[in-house]
Formats: C-alpha cells, sequence, structure tokens
C-alpha cells in the first residue's frame, strides 16, 4: 500500500498550528517498500516523542494513496492516532491522480468518522468558497477543519470570505494589490532566484 506524499511535521509548541516546526521528514512512499518507511517514520516519531526538548507535537499530511482506487489512509487512520500524531491532513486524492479529478471527500468523511477522538483530521481539496467549507463542515462534524491550499493561490481573499462568510467580489485594483503584497512577502520571504526580478 503506497502512501504517496507523506509529510511528517514536528512542532516545538502546542500554541498555535502556525508554529515553527523543529523538525520536517518528508517521505515519499511507493510500493513495495513503504511498510519499511512508515516503520522508519513511527521511530522517528517516537524519538522525536523522546528527544530533550521533548517534542510536543507532530502531524502527518497523507494523500488517499499512491495509486488512484486503491485508497488505504482508512486501514492506518486508527494506528496513525496510536503513533502518537496530534493531527493528519488528508488530501482527497491519490499521488496517480493529481489534480485531475475533484477531491474525495466522502473518503476523507469516513476516515475523519474512524479516526481516535484524540486525533484531529483535516480535510483538503477544491476548497474555493467559503460555501465549500461549510458543506464540508456540516457534512461530517468529525472533521476538525479544513486545509486552504489552491483556493488561497486562486483567491487570497477566500479566508476574510469564509471568516465573514459571505462571497467577496473585490475590484481589479484591489485584486492587484493583494497580488503585489503576495509577492512582495515571497521576495522578503524566499528572496529572488539568480535572474532578480
Amino acid at each position: 500500500m503506497g502512501l504517496g506524499a507523506l509529510t511528517v511535521v514536528f512542532h516545538s509548541s502546542n500554541s498555535l498550528p502556525f508554529d515553527l516546526p523543529l523538525q520536517r521528514l518528508h517521505l515519499h512512499c511507493h510500493p513495495p517498500d513503504d511498510g519499511i518507511l512508515v516503520s522508519h517514520l513511527v521511530l522517528q516519531a517516537s524519538s522525536m516523542r523522546l528527544s530533550s526538548p521533548p517534542v510536543s507535537v507532530w502531524t502527518l499530511r497523507v494523500r488517499t494513496s499512491y495509486l488512484e482506487g486503491k485508497n488505504h489512509i482508512d486501514l492506518l487512520i486508527e494506528d496513525i492516532g496510536k503513533w502518537g500524531a496530534n493531527a493528519v491532513t488528508i488530501h482527497g486524492r491519490s499521488r496517480q491522480q493529481r489534480y485531475s479529478k475533484l477531491a474525495d471527500w466522502e473518503y476523507i468523511y469516513q476516515c475523519a468518522r474512524k479516526a481516535p477522538d484524540a486525533l484531529q483530521v483535516l480535510g483538503n481539496g477544491d476548497v474555493f468558497t467559503y460555501l465549500d467549507w461549510n458543506r464540508h463542515k456540516s457534512d461530517c462534524p468529525d472533521l476538525s477543519t479544513c486545509m486552504i491550499a489552491r483556493g488561497a493561490l486562486i483567491k487570497p481573499w477566500i479566508l476574510t470570505e469564509i471568516k465573514e462568510q459571505r462571497h467577496w467580489d473585490i475590484s481589479s485594483g484591489e485584486r492587484l494589490y493583494i497580488l503585489k503584497e503576495y509577492v512582495r512577502f515571497g521576495l522578503d520571504h524566499w528572496g529572488s532566484d539568480a535572474k532578480g526580478i
């Protein structure tokens, strides 16, 4: 059972979900070696929990599977909780599928319902409006929240729409200002490439 892209983030504090990660481990698990990699992941997570200072939060980001039609995160969700993970973000697509089809929210809901109470499950995929957000939260109360990904790249103001529970049809000038700020923040954070701007 290939996991596809699996990201594990170890945080140094419980205070905010946006703390800088103490350590990030990114594994690409492909059949047939994923069992070995998952075992390594559990050992790595256990050692981080026991490190000094101890790591208090670790989260996983997974796809439904590596191959389309071979979903299996629902078979691992209880184990993920037993391993000590605090949260798992499930991207509702396989690695093979990429963005060729819509995210499988029914499968994300199935995983959220099977998860242990202590494990927060975040759903990810095709959240482009506050209505999408509301639908997923109401359709599955076991879902902790939804992750905004491409929706924020397409409409950086989507979080305002979710917060204010309304569509925000902003002017072209406001859109340009938001995009200029986005580029400025990116340059401040990552810098420019060798060619410059």
